[in-house]
């Protein structure tokens, strides 16, 4: 880490640089960005974990046709709570949160408590909330892999929206043939193992991802 710091941080310290006459867009704050549309399930998130997002999104609502929403919340204090009510309520509860925070004292479960209290009535799943784990995240990658929510965890999550034998299908689209175990679902091992062949379908059939404009044109290190 060494490279990384200057002769003067290297004593221990840490000195975060922002770069020069960055100002905070008042304007904007308690808004929101739609970063893919759909109506069969929500995924919310912000920051970093945006593009890998919205990458495992494109790749399931390509391959099963189950549009899947993507917004960027962008701001979480205000937070336009109202104005995401439309999509929470086509959704029916299919909505999932992701950042990249510990499970404990985590806002995404304040928030999914408040939509569900506001419109839980409405819902034929519950949410789900895909967070770090309490751990301390490691300067190596793997660590990192381990501890923060990577596109497997996203696809399994979105996996819990369907039926057993809608993934079935999806994993014979695919040629990573399942098989329902007798809880009627899938291993934690065979859910990820669908990941990667998911997004290497999506990548080769998929036009999205062969334009010269598209959200994940910078991608975050995670896969």
């Amino acid at each position: 880490w060494n490279a990384y710091m200057t002769p003067t941080q290297r004593d221990g310290t840490w000195i975060q640089q922002w770069p020069q006459g960055l100002e905070i867009p008042t304007d904007s704050l308690g808004t929101f960005r739609i970063r893919r549309q759909g109506d069969f399930a929500l995924l919310l998130s912000h920051g970093r974990m945006m593009p890998m997002c919205w990458k495992v999104a494109e790749a399931f609502s390509f391959i099963t046709g189950k549009q899947v929403a993507v917004i960027d919340l962008r701001s979480l204090k205000p937070l336009a709570l109202e104005e995401l009510k439309p999509w929470i309520e086509r959704t029916q509860g299919r909505l999932l949160f992701v950042n990249e925070a510990v499970a404990k004292n985590n806002w995404m479960h304040g928030l999914a408590q408040d939509i569900l209290s506001q419109w839980g009535w409405l819902f034929e799943t519950f949410p789900i909330v895909l967070t770090a784990k309490d751990s301390p995240v490691g300067q190596a990658l793997l660590i990192e892999q381990t501890v923060l929510p990577q596109s497997w965890n996203v696809l399994e999550a979105l996996c819990q929206f369907l039926t057993p034998e809608e993934v079935v299908q999806l994993g014979e689209k695919v040629g990573n043939p399942l098989t329902i175990n007798s809880d009627r679902w899938f291993s934690a091992h065979d859910l990820r193992t669908l990941t990667e062949p998911v997004l290497e379908f999506a990548h080769k059939h998929d036009s999205v991802f062969h334009q010269a404009i598209n959200p994940i044109k910078n991608l975050v290190r995670t896969v």
